[in-house]
C-alpha cells in the first residue's frame, strides 16, 4: 500500500543517513545503472547529492572507461574490451546553500568530474548532468542512446 511504502522509505532513509554517520560508505551509481562500453555520461538522480548534503560527507567520483581489446583476449576469450576505474577527489556539499540548490549544485559538479574521468569534455556531453524524469532513456530512441556499443 501507499502507507507502507512511504514508512519503508522513510524507514530506508534514515538507516543510510545512520549508517553513512557511523563512517559507512555508500556506493551509488547516479546514472540509475549501468551501460557497458557507453561513453556519454547520463543524468544524474540526486539521490547521492541529498544523503551528502544532509550527512556533510563528501561524493567520490569515478567513472569507468573502456577500450578494445587485442586479438587475442577479443577472440579466444571472448572479452570485447577492458574497463578502467578512474577515481576523483572527493566532492563536499556546500551547506552554506539552501539543500535543493546545494543538490544542484553538487549533483552538477559530480556529473562534471565523472565525465572528466570518463575523457568526455562535460560541454560536450550529449545529457544534461541532472535527471528531470520528462523523457525515457534508453537503449532503443533515436535521440537518446547515440553511438551505444559503437562509443569506445
Amino acid at each position: 500500500s501507499k502507507e507502507e511504502r512511504a514508512a519503508a522509505e522513510k524507514l530506508f532513509v534514515s538507516d543510510v543517513k545512520k549508517y553513512l554517520n557511523d563512517g559507512g560508505w555508500l556506493h551509488i551509481y547516479a546514472e540509475g545503472s549501468m551501460w557497458e562500453f557507453y561513453k556519454p555520461i547520463r543524468p544524474f538522480k540526486q539521490g547521492a547529492s541529498y544523503f551528502s548534503y544532509k550527512c556533510n560527507k563528501p561524493i567520490l567520483p569515478m567513472a569507468y572507461s573502456y577500450r578494445k581489446n587485442g586479438w587475442i583476449r577479443s577472440k579466444i576469450f571472448n572479452s570485447p574490451a577492458s574497463f578502467t576505474l578512474s577515481i576523483g577527489e572527493p566532492i563536499y556539499p556546500d551547506l552554506t546553500l539552501p539543500m535543493k540548490e546545494a543538490q544542484e549544485k553538487l549533483t552538477i559538479m559530480v556529473h562534471e568530474a565523472v565525465c572528466r574521468l570518463s575523457g568526455v569534455e562535460p560541454s560536450e556531453n550529449i545529457y544534461k548532468p541532472i535527471f528531470d524524469n520528462d523523457k525515457r532513456i534508453d537503449y532503443y530512441t533515436d535521440k537518446y542512446g547515440i553511438g551505444y556499443k559503437k562509443s569506445w
